[in-house]
This record gives C-alpha cells, structure tokens and sequence, in this order.
C-alpha cells in the first residue's frame, strides 16, 4: 500500500471508523481519540529538549492522538519536503514519527503520518514474519495486509489511535534485536510505526514502546537534516499549519466579473463617479467586480491604515450585490526598503495588514489576489523572485484563512509571456512550475492569469490553428510575427496551465481568468508596444470578447460529466470596464483601448455585446 493509496480521502474515511478491512474483537480501555476540536491550541509549544516548536494542526493532531508517549519530541520545525506521493507538503519529524499537512484534505484527515513502517520493511515480504496468515480467535485481523494483532500489541493499537496513528499490520509479532541497545524483543511491524513488547515492563503504560523510526529516517535523510537546528524563534504566522476549511475553496464555474476604475472619494462626485461606474457594472451583467488594495497607500506608515478610500469602494460595491475580488498589491517602503513598491520583506507585517483587512471586510470582500503579474519584474521590485513570491503567498494564505476562511485566495495573475529574463519578465509556466518547487502549491484556491490573446482570434492557437496571417508591413516591421509565433500569445494558453495544474495532480483547483481581452484602436494612434490593437475593430473586439466567453464555457472542462472538479474556470473578468474614463488620463494610456466604455462614457461595441450575452 503506498502513501496516495493510504491517503485517499475513501481509505481515511474508513480508517478512522476502524471499518476498512479490519475486524478486531472488543476491547476496554479508551477509545481512538477524538478529531480535533475547533478550540484546541494551535499556537507555538517550545521544547527545550530538541529546540523546536510544536503548533498548528500538527499540535492538535500531536496532543490528540498520543503526544509524547507515542511520537516522542519533535526533531525538527516545519519545513516544505516532497513525500512518498512526489508532492511537497508541510513536514515535521518526530522521534517516532513523521507529520505531514495534506491542505487538499477536510479536517481531521488533512495531517497524515509518512507510512515509515513501510519504509523499513521494503523488500522483506519474502520473510516468514511479513507472509500473510489466516485470522485466529482473539486477535483482530486485517484482510488488506494479511496479518493479525495479538495481546498487548492489540489492546495497545485500539488504545491508542489504530489505523490513523499506526495503520494496518505488516508483519506477525516476532523476535528482532533492537539495533540501539542491543536487546532482542517481540516486533511487531506496521504502516506507520513497530511495536516492541518489553515484559520487564508488563502492567504499566510502558509494556509496549514505538520503535524511533521518525529518528532513523531523519538520520538519512540529508535534505531534512538541515532543518534539524534549534530554531531561534517561534514560527511566524505564515510558517504555522493552520487548520482550514475545505481546500481548496471553489465557486460556482464560468462566473463573470470585470475590472473597473473607482476612486474611492473624498466628496460627492468620487461618490458618484463610483456609483455610476458600478451601476454599469450591474447593468451589463457582470456578478463581481475587481480593484486593488494598494498596501503602500493604505498603510504609509506601519501600523496606520487608511480605511476611507476602500471603504468607499467595497461598501459601493456590497451594497449592488457584486462580489469584490480584492488584488493586493504594491508594498510600502519601510516594508519592502529593497524592493520598493515590491514584495513585502516584512512578512509579519504584510500578515498583520491582511489580517485587518480580512477582519474589517469579511462578507463583504469574496477573494483576495495576492500580487499583479508576479513573473512581471515592474510589478514585484525590479527583478523576478518566484521564491520570494512563493514567501508572500504562504504569508498572505494563512493570514487571510486565519480570519475568513470563506474567502479564496488566488495566485496573482500571472501575465502569458513567452519572457525568461528575470530582470523583464519570467513566463508564466516556468514561474508557476518555480512556485511549486518552493512549496507554493499549498497555498492559494485558484490560479490568477491574464490571457490575453494580442490580435488573435480566441478559438485560435500556436502552432496548429494560428492567427490570421493579414500583417500590416508597418505592424510587421514594428513587432516581427505580430505576436503569433509562440502559445502566450494566445487566449487558449490558459489550457497549457490548466494541464500544468493537472501535472502537479493541483486538478481541483479553479483558474481564475482575473484580465482578459482585446484592445481596438483602429484608425486611432495605437499606444507604443499595442500596436497590434489597430488590426481589431470596436466591432471585432466585441466579437472576440463574446466568442471568448462563449468557447470557456463549452470547451474547458474535463471530459467526465460525474467528476465534481471537472468545470474547472471559475471567475472570468474582463479588461476592462472604464479605464478610458479616468479623469486626467491620456489618450496614448494603453489601458484605454480595452476599456468597454469611451472617453465620454457612452458604450461601445463590445458594452452591449456582453450585455446580450450575459443577460
């Protein structure tokens, strides 16, 4: 049995009632332990003996099933591992144990012990011990594993969690010695730990002892050795395990939304420039809306918030039934004094702002976005750090789950660019690819991207169905293939993530489409580097834009019509709404040529196209 098999959700289910193949015969004592209660501490425990921490879920899961007695000290803090089942999870050993927290799973089945026992006995099946026996009278028996469980060894599993803690026999009692002392004893050999019977012992809570195998993996281990220092302080807020809601959250498939403008006030014509550029949101039929959180405006000094300004904008928005999509983005200078305007560097403080947000705007604010194009170096300080990134995720993650854990949080759209320069851009597949091997994989909902598709149709993609071959010489002496010559540049590009997902077995999740569309500026100076909008017409741009919508809803989902994850688009937001509205703004902004509204604000094209469609 290896470690997917051990933790599907079908086998814990039946572990944990004791129904999963094992019969065992009635037994005193005390029953397995009970799951986690809500009100168990999570908060940091030091233990001086070994100079780590104990917190979070693996607390609760360590004190409800045994503590001490049963998985000795911890040997580590918690740190990002790959397992058994190829994945990185949140680990931490123990002297007779090794904790890991699956987040894709409900409580309480979301910490799972590494399947040691299996570990050890690998290729010892041929031996008389491991060889599988009929059942007898007075033992349990276990009909996956072939094996019984006898006497102490049996009063001691139902006493003290079973098959959650232990799992099921691998072997028969028999006699080993003990490689640490020397001594022989009775052995008995389980997925996740050995039994030894101590006679010496017998009528105490000590007749039957664990082996040390956390202790011996972790000695041969390399990578987890490093973690082995006495840590210097307790764990910050986005390093603890925290138990959430069931992961990852998910919202009804092929929503809409669109990006608008809001001023956020002071006075009353911000008040109703909001007010008209929400009702227009509504009147097209769009169901969210999404803004920014501007950390650096809303926090200029630590600890000083500027709550007016956003306020203005979610309470407009809450007030019209929309859905906010709240993006986060751009740190303060005394949070971030290397990369200004970047990635925070003061984790602790990012956490204690999200932390008030959340708080402050629960039930009204549905999801969070953490960053904009994070694989864009003019959004994240000058330079892209998908490890960096992958820090502020986890932070933002368990700050805002702490709070509400209602409210979903997206990985910041990733922009399509075929870039790998860190310095400019780093494209999208390298850097979500990056953003797993640091461990990030754990913590969003849903995946942020911006699939634009430049001046190719939606429905078309490199290589096989490319955009029309029609260039302008101009356009084509400007920008060579008129950015059809590589998948980014294609709306479709979306389905290239979503098979990335698939291959970090992340097939639950949602990608969220949080910008999408087609600029049109034909006849208009076209806004350097968007060259490309003057080959789409206002009519064009509309077209595209419902086609868009139209070809997600009938083509991305799985093929099983009984799998629960298969309509995997959750929200799809639309660039933009009125960003050509913008008082001050110039004509040369490429914003403007997205926008679904003109300069004046009278709807174009595409305002009433989306309107027949969503309607």
């Amino acid at each position: 049995m290896d470690l997917r098999a051990a933790s599907s959700l079908r086998t814990l289910l039946a572990a944990v009632t004791l129904l999963a193949g094992l019969v065992v015969p009635a037994a005193g004592g005390r029953a397995a332990p009970a799951p986690p209660a809500a009100a168990s501490p999570v908060d940091p425990v030091y233990f001086p003996e070994t100079g780590h921490y104990l917190s979070g879920r693996f607390r609760q899961y360590w004190e409800r099933n045994g503590g001490l007695a049963i998985f000795g000290y911890p040997l580590t803090g918690v740190f990002n591992e790959v397992s058994t089942d190829g994945l990185v999870h949140p680990t931490q050993y123990f002297e007779r144990a090794r904790f890991e927290w699956h987040q894709d799973l409900p409580q309480p089945y979301d910490v799972l012990l590494t399947l040691l026992g299996n570990e050890v006995t690998k290729g010892r099946g041929g031996e008389a011990p491991f060889r599988p026996v009929a059942a007898r009278d007075g033992c349990g028996y276990a009909a996956p594993t072939g094996h019984t469980i006898c006497g102490p060894f049996l009063a001691y599993w139902q006493q003290h969690g079973g098959l959650s803690n232990f799992g099921y026999p691998l072997s028969e009692a028999f006699i080993e010695r003990n490689p640490v002392d020397g001594q022989d004893y009775t052995v008995q050999y389980f997925e996740r730990a050995r039994f030894e019977e101590h006679p010496e012992n017998a009528g105490t809570d000590y007749e039957v002892l664990l082996g040390l195998l956390g202790l011996g993996r972790l000695n041969g281990d390399s990578a987890a050795a490093a973690a082995r220092a006495p840590e210097s302080r307790p764990p910050a807020l986005g390093e603890i395990p925290y138990g959430m809601a069931p992961y990852p959250q998910r919202v009804a498939a092929f929503q809409t939304g669109v990006n608008a403008y809001l001023l956020g006030g002071p006075g009353p014509a911000a008040a109703a420039y909001d007010g008209q550029t929400l009702d227009r949101v509504g009147q097209a039929g769009f169901g969210w809306v999404r803004f920014q959180l501007v950390w650096s405006d809303f926090e200029p000094f630590k600890g000083h918030y500027d709550w007016a300004p956003l306020d203005a904008k979610v309470d407009a928005a809450s007030s019209r039934g929309l859905n906010v999509l709240l993006t986060v983005v751009r740190s303060p200078a005394w949070a971030a004094p290397a990369r200004p305007g970047g990635l925070p560097e003061d984790s602790n403080a990012f956490a204690a702002m999200l932390m008030q947000v959340t708080g402050h705007y629960k039930g009204r604010v549905q999801a969070y976005e953490i960053w904009n194009e994070p694989n864009l170096a003019g959004e994240v300080g000058g330079r892209v750090d998908p490890a960096a990134y992958t820090a502020t995720l986890q932070t933002a993650f368990t700050a805002i789950k702490a709070v509400d854990q209602s409210a979903l949080v997206v990985l910041g759209g990733l922009l399509f660019t075929p870039d790998n320069d860190p310095a400019v851009a780093v494209d999208d597949m390298t850097f979500l690819n990056a953003v797993y091997a640091n461990g990030g994989g754990q913590f969003f909902d849903a995946l942020g991207v911006h699939a634009y598709g430049a001046a190719n149709p939606p429905e078309a993609l490199y290589p096989d169905a490319p955009g029309p071959g029609d260039c302008p010489a101009l356009y084509a002496s400007q920008q060579g293939s008129c950015y059809r010559d590589n998948r980014a540049y294609y709306f479709r590009h979306v389905e290239d993530l979503r098979a990335l997902l698939v291959q970090h077995s992340d097939y639950k999740k949602q990608i969220w489409l949080t910008e999408f569309g087609w600029p049109s500026c034909q006849g208009e100076p076209a806004p350097p580097g968007y060259e490309y909008c003057q080959l789409i017409s206002e009519q064009q741009q509309a077209d595209y834009i419902v086609r868009a919508f139209q070809y997600a809803r009938a083509h991305w989902h799985g093929d099983d019509p009984k799998d629960s994850f298969r309509e995997w688009i959750g929200v799809m937001f639309l660039w933009n709404l009125n960003y050509s509205t913008i008082p001050g703004s110039q004509p040369t902004d490429e914003k403007a040529t997205w926008s679904l509204l003109r300069p004046d604000g009278t709807p174009r094209p595409a305002f009433g196209a989306v309107q027949a469609l969503l309607k």
